[in-house]
């Protein structure tokens, strides 16, 4: 469970511009299309995705660029609630936190691709105004990676806490002779911060 949260929805940032909200609304029918070429991005790009379960990631991918489409779509300011999942989830799996940055800044390049693609077919002044507009794109990738950043750190925060009250309980059971409650938590000498081995 998370502890960490923060807020939903980020304050600062430009709240949009007109005709990056154009493009952008244009790549939400694009989706999976998208979700498909980040996810195989991703997993050729770094290993530590390779242990993470193919739908999972499948899953956390859409809904991350769904956010950030989205936002930008609708002129929003830049939310942070599927970055906070997402990094939350990947510090629980053990994926490190630059494999999780490295992530975001792929996605990054995924969309500004898609929507410098798109204005170069619309013609020069849609190209113009993604340039112009493009303060809004990286005021979205400051704040998504600001996000990921503190809740991956509260993750770990949080996992060192409950490991510390597990490994608190296992001492308490083994000094105390309680051999069910050793056994039903787990324990082992690992467990309590000990070698396999060693001259107990």
């Amino acid at each position: 469970g998370r502890a960490g949260g923060g807020a939903g929805r980020a304050t600062t940032g430009p709240a949009g511009h007109p005709m990056v909200a154009r493009l952008a609304a244009e790549l939400i029918d694009e989706l999976d299309p998208l979700t498909d070429q980040l996810v195989t991005m991703l997993r050729d790009a770094d290993e530590s995705y390779l242990a993470v379960d193919t739908e999972d990631l499948r899953r956390s991918v859409r809904e991350n660029l769904a956010s950030f489409v989205g936002d930008l779509a609708s002129q929003r300011s830049p939310s942070t609630s599927s970055s906070r999942d997402t990094a939350w989830r990947r510090a629980d799996q053990g994926v490190p936190l630059g494999s999780v940055l490295h992530a975001y800044r792929l996605g990054f390049h995924v969309i500004w691709g898609a929507l410098a693609d798109r204005a170069l077919r619309k013609g020069p002044e849609w190209l113009d105004g993604l340039v112009r507009g493009s303060a809004t794109v990286w005021a979205w990738v400051d704040t998504s990676s600001e996000a990921v950043n503190a809740e991956y750190r509260d993750a770990l925060i949080e996992s060192a806490r409950k490991d510390e009250q597990q490994r608190m309980l296992l001492l308490d059971a083994l000094f105390e002779g309680r051999p069910g409650e050793w056994k039903m938590l787990g324990g082992s000498l690992p467990a309590i911060g000990l070698p396999e081995r060693g001259p107990y």
